[in-house]
């Protein structure tokens, strides 16, 4: 992605990012790349005068977050749904629908109607569902457009201080002299925690019973009281406690050390050359929003992001702001699709096997693991009976293309 051409090419949906770049199409790059050319600021330009985009929004915006609100993700989703309010004339409100590893507002945003209305604001756990859920009602790559990457977060992994551990090193001698000792906490089954900590123990061959909890907050309380011994979260998340010596930082899961953390090794230069692991987040819409629109919200996105509250906000969480275009966006869950795919796979007892049972060692079918328990509880809801059907929801998307036009309220 050299720059950005004069008419910017239509946004692709995510399944297009594999495809062959045409003329107008970005070339193909690596997550480490995109990374950085969003954290230097590349945005999307205005497209020229649609008529969508010229009378957009017709109406209050939802931003739909899949994890509780007061965590790090919902606080950041209202902060960029209050700077969204004041540049677009509209308000823009942040609706929590809670569970199932964020699948349950990532269905409802798929089918909801594509008139830019209504949003995901999603993590990187949405890249993990697609492997380990088998029976989702949707399909990131076919049901959801990308609008923009927002940011990204550094990830610790963090110990209870009575563990006699300093470096990643040590730890993993302690995991190996004691095998299945020692248990690790997550915010939920198959989000970046879970699979994060997945993926460290696969390096060196280790065992540990997982301990899953309804959001970071409450693994954080077993942690600190030693009822579990590990886990990798955010950076600007378990650092009070570090600050507080109630928690040990053990390794950074990025590729270079931080400045708010100097002193703890990567586990890139630890035993496990290029691992890197941060917390992303973005935008998405239904398939089908209005090409303007998406064009217009991604500009506004990036221009919210550069505020003075929102630069504040990223310092907080030693976080960094993510401008890029849809494509990129696209590119990067492709990517991390695959990614994640190979771990999931890797516990799964055989690679077609989807791994919600491996992930979910206590469950004894699928359906007894907790994230799918709070799916099917969504799927009987009056709200999720009333919404098409996934057949009707493809044949819509398959539609010939036509023009949506936003009508002035």
């Amino acid at each position: 992605m050299d720059g950005i051409e004069d008419a910017p090419p239509a946004p692709a949906r995510c399944g297009d990012a594999g495809r062959a770049p045409t003329a107008r199409a970005p070339a193909r790059i690596s997550r480490r790349d995109l990374l950085a050319l969003a954290a230097g600021g590349v945005a999307l330009g205005a497209h020229p005068g649609a008529r969508a985009q010229a009378e957009w929004p017709a109406k209050p915006i939802r931003f739909v977050v899949g994890f509780a609100a007061g965590g790090p993700t919902d606080s950041f989703a209202r902060l960029l749904a209050k700077k969204l309010t004041e540049q677009l004339g509209q308000p823009v409100s942040v609706e929590n629908r809670v569970g199932a590893n964020a699948n349950i507002a990532a269905d409802l945003v798929a089918k909801s109607p594509p008139d830019g209305h209504t949003f995901l604001y999603n993590s990187s756990s949405l890249a993990i569902s697609a492997s380990l859920y088998k029976d989702l009602r949707y399909d990131a790559r076919r049901d959801l457009v990308p609008v923009g990457l927002v940011m990204a977060v550094p990830v610790a992994l963090v110990v209870h201080p009575s563990l006699p551990v300093t470096t990643p090193q040590e730890l993993v001698a302690y995991l190996k002299s004691r095998p299945k000792a020692l248990s690790f906490a997550s915010g939920g089954v198959g989000n970046a925690q879970h699979l994060g900590m997945e993926m460290f123990l696969q390096a060196f061959g280790l065992e540990s019973n997982h301990v899953p909890y309804k959001g970071s907050s409450q693994a954080h309380v077993d942690l600190i009281a030693g009822r579990t011994q590990m886990m990798m979260d955010t950076v600007g998340s378990v650092l009070p406690h570090v600050q507080d010596r109630r928690l040990r930082p053990i390794a950074i899961a990025s590729l270079q050390r931080i400045p708010v953390l100097p002193d703890v090794a990567t586990l890139h230069e630890s035993g496990m050359p290029g691992f890197e692991l941060e917390g992303w987040y973005g935008v998405m819409a239904p398939a089908r929003t209005p090409e303007a629109i998406v064009r217009r919200l991604n500009a506004e996105i990036d221009r919210a992001m550069k505020s003075d509250e929102a630069r504040a906000a990223l310092a907080a969480q030693n976080a960094r702001s993510l401008a890029a275009p849809p494509q990129a966006f696209a590119t990067l869950l492709q990517a991390e699709i695959a990614r994640y795919a190979k771990i999931v796979n890797a516990r799964s007892n055989s690679p077609s096997d989807h791994s919600a049972r491996a992930l979910c060692p206590s469950a004894q079918i699928i359906g007894s693991c907790p994230a799918n328990r709070s799916m099917r509880k969504w799927r009987s809801s009056p709200e999720a009976r009333a919404m098409p059907s996934s057949a009707a929801r493809r044949q819509r998307v398959n539609a010939p293309r036509t023009k949506l036009v936003v009508q002035s309220a």
